[in-house]
C-alpha cells in the first residue's frame, strides 16, 4: 500500500450486509460511520477516492 494511505470499511455498511469486520485483511480497519469518517478526514485535508 502507498505510502500515507490508509483503507477504512465502515461498520455500519458491514453490518448490513452481514459481513464480519474480523474477516476483513489485517491491513484494513473500520471506522463505525464512513460518511463521518470521510468528512473529518475531508477537513484534515486528506483526499476520498471512492473504489
Amino acid at each position: 500500500m502507498p505510502e500515507h494511505t490508509e483503507v477504512a470499511a465502515c461498520s455500519v455498511g458491514l453490518g448490513r450486509r452481514g459481513l464480519d469486520p474480523d474477516e476483513l485483511r489485517p491491513e484494513v480497519g473500520t471506522v463505525p460511520s464512513a460518511v463521518t469518517s470521510i468528512v473529518q478526514a475531508q477537513l484534515a485535508g486528506a483526499a476520498y477516492i471512492r473504489i
